[in-house]
């Protein structure tokens, strides 16, 4: 198993071009990438509009979102996929969000 200090994870997080936050099992988020505070206007760990999506409220539910494009109210247009993560025990821990900003292309 490889381990990698907090450190090491926040710069590996900054290299991605994709958004990247990992939530826990109530919604809030605990690590965030630049480009997903970008994309979800993330101020301090928390964002109102990540948190008021329904495809995060399926993906705490447990399914896998894939492909989901995902309208905000700036006329923004992201391109979203959730993973929720289970202990070996099939408890949900967190949900792993990935957005790509697809603005321009769906314009």
């Amino acid at each position: 198993m490889i381990e990698f200090r907090e450190s090491d994870f926040n710069l590996m997080l900054s290299s991605f071009y994709e958004g990247v936050c990992y939530l826990n099992p109530q919604g809030e988020i605990l690590h965030s990438n630049q480009a997903a505070q970008a994309h979800w206007h993330i101020d301090h760990l928390h964002s109102d509009i990540l948190s008021s999506q329904s495809c995060v409220s399926r993906a705490l539910a447990g399914e896998y979102v894939n492909h989901e494009l995902v309208h905000l109210d700036n006329h923004q247009a992201l391109l979203v996929n959730m993973l929720p993560i289970y202990t070996n025990k099939n408890t949900l821990i967190g949900v792993i969000v990935i957005s790509q900003d697809m603005t321009e292309p769906v314009q």
